[in-house]
Parts: structure tokens; sequence; C-alpha cells
């Protein structure tokens, strides 16, 4: 949250005014660490200081820590324009214009939304954060692609189809690479069911489409968060109660999970910024695990996507490139060291490569790739 000592606003972008004679100064190319941007030379009293802040809403989800591109223009006493492109970082930045000029015009570019302001000076604040950004619907991922790194070439070794009606998701399938076929075959089906706009329940069958399980969700009086989740698959059955609380400067959700065959496992997550940083799970066996996590600043899909899951992982807004996990009990052979992403315009990704290494060796073992398809 921003300061209440600074005031933001929400302007609607004006119509570009037509420019002759405009000079270009300071132009720039984007710099590897946004931010770079440098003040207009000269005796710090002849700048104004402006803060600026893109901030996006992509479907229902606002993307307020972004970096962005900036077009800076400013109008002299001979109504001469200059005009600095930069790219500025994420968040609320300041930047310098010159304080002898008498107009200002202030535009903002990021995943195809483009805004901008134009201010005389008299109406420029240095106490201000001028806010510019732009609202579009989400795109729908339609497809998985996953892919197994083996004697210099990548293999296909599973694939996720997503299917959609009106009310969102209305089935997944899932398909596996087997040993004894060439192709990828069909392992799983999840099928959706609503309340609403809610999904109360998935669904799962085999191959051979019989019912192998499911995991119903419930949601408070208002509708916005998950309280409660029951799963079967095969044999195994789990209950789940979810509380949702605020911790100073993060947001926390602790899961209690009870097992038929009666043990249970203590799980809390925590959310900054619309991810998750941390997370802790521990079992009444005594096992657990535990993690930190990094972001940057793109759109995660499965965050638009309505497709919860019993440990509630799609809450990220942003993807994940970065993990420090620790163990208690049992420890997996291979874990993620490096994801490496490549990105359309409009912010999601195309394609993931993953690296990992054995846990206890450190060494390096294989590599896989995901590549993603949206309607």
């Amino acid at each position: 949250m921003r300061s209440n000592s600074i005031q933001r606003i929400c302007l609607i972008a004006l119509a570009v005014i037509a420019l002759t004679g405009c000079k270009k100064e300071n132009l720039q190319t984007a710099p590897d660490n946004p931010g770079d941007d440098p003040p207009p030379a000269g005796n710090p009293a002849d700048v104004i200081r402006v803060k600026l802040q893109a901030v996006v809403t992509i479907g229902t989800i606002t993307y307020d820590s972004i970096p962005a591109r900036w077009q800076i223009i400013s109008w002299d006493a001979g109504n001469v324009a200059h005009q600095r492109d930069t790219l500025l970082a994420a968040g609320v930045q300041t930047i310098a214009v010159p304080k002898g000029h008498t107009r200002f015009q202030f535009s903002m570019t990021k995943w195809g939304i483009s805004d901008n302001i134009t201010l005389e000076k008299a109406q420029l604040q240095e106490n201000v954060v001028y806010t510019l950004g732009g609202q579009k619907a989400a795109k729908r991922l339609s497809q998985e692609a996953h892919f197994l790194y083996v004697i210099d070439t990548y293999q296909p070794s599973a694939k996720i189809v997503y299917n959609y009606n009106t009310s969102g998701l209305s089935t997944i399938v899932m398909y596996q690479k087997k040993p004894q076929s060439a192709d990828l075959q069909l392992i799983q089906k999840q099928r959706f069911s609503y309340t609403g706009s809610n999904v109360s329940r998935i669904a799962v069958s085999d191959a051979s489409d019989n019912a192998t399980g499911f995991t119903d969700f419930t949601y408070n009086a208002q509708g916005t968060k998950i309280t409660n989740m029951h799963q079967k698959s095969y044999d195994v059955e789990t209950f789940a109660a979810v509380e949702h609380s605020y911790l100073p400067g993060a947001a926390e959700v602790a899961i209690d999970f009870l097992y038929n065959n009666g043990h249970s496992m203590a799980y809390k997550m925590q959310l900054k910024g619309g991810n998750k940083i941390s997370d802790r799970a521990i079992s009444s066996t005594g096992a657990g695990e535990g993690g930190t996590y990094t972001y940057d600043f793109n759109i995660n899909p499965y965050a638009h996507m309505n497709k919860p899951d019993i440990f509630l992982s799609g809450l990220s807004k942003n993807n994940r490139t970065g993990e420090q996990k620790h163990y208690g009990g049992s420890v997996p052979m291979a874990v993620v060291y490096k994801s490496e992403y490549r990105y359309d315009d409009e912010g999601y990704p195309v394609e993931l490569i993953q690296y990992y290494k054995g846990y206890l060796s450190g060494e390096h073992l294989y590599k896989t790739k995901t590549v993603f398809t949206y309607l």
C-alpha cells in the first residue's frame, strides 16, 4: 500500500497533440536495469520532480508493480517540444523535468496498453502520483506441451489441453508419454462444475472414463474465498479447512489437512504483492518442508483460470523465477534450480525452460521445456 501522504490520481487519456519541430533530447533505448532514467542536466532547483506509476488490470487482477516504457515530452517557452524515452522500474518512480518548460505530456506503454496525460505547468504537482494504465481481458491458456531434453533434443513427455464454456474451464485433458508407446497417451480428464462463477467440484476420470475421484470446494458467504475442501482420489480421502488472515506486510493462508488414515498436516503460505513468497508444511508424522520464492513482473496465466486445487497453488499473479526449498524427513531426488521464460508482447509466457539438480548432490540432472498456447 502507498503512504497516505501520497495522493493517487487516475486520469483518462487525452487526445495526442500534433507536434511540430519536436526535439529529441536524451533519447534512450530501454536500459538493462529499468529506472536508469537520468534527470535533465543542470541545477536541481531548475527541475520539477514528477512521480509516475504504471497500473494495468488484466481480467480481475491488477498489476501495480510493473516496469513500463515511458515517453516524456515537454514544451519550452518557445513551444518547442523536447522528448525523452525510457524504461522505468516497477512501482512509483520519480523523474525530473525542466521547471522552465510550460507543458508536459507523459505517455506509458505496457502489454499492448497505452495511456497518456498532458498537463500545463500550473497543474503539475510534486506530491501527486500520476497513475497511467488501462484494462484488458485475460487471455485463456489452451494447451501446455511438455518436453524432456534427451540426447541433444527435446522429446515430448506430456500435454495438457484446456477447454472452456461460458462459465470458465469445462474440462482439462491430460496426456503423458508411456514407455510402451511412441505417442502421448490419454491418462486423465477433469470436469468442472460451477455454482455461479465459483468452481464447486472437479471430477476426475481415467483414460477409460472411469471415475477415480473429485475435489469439492466451499466458499465464504461473499463467495470470494475458499473455506473448505474435500478431495477423494481412489481410496485416499482428504478434508481441508482454510483460514485467511493478514499479517504485518503480508497476507497468510493456513490450510489444515486431515486424511482418512488418521494423519494430518498443517500448511501455511505467505503472500506479498500478489505472490506466494514463502510456505511451510508440517505433518503429524514429523516430516515437513518449506521454501521461499521469487518472481518476475509478468503475467501468470494460471492465476486467471479459476482453477483451484487442494493446495491453492495458483494464487500468485506473477511467474516464479527462483526458489529455495528445505525438507525434513524424506527429500526429493531432483529440484528446480533455474527457470527461463520467453514472453509474448502481452506479457504471457510462451516458453519455459527449467533446469533440475540433485537435491543432495547439487549436480545438474536434466532440463525440461514447456510451450504455452493461448486462445
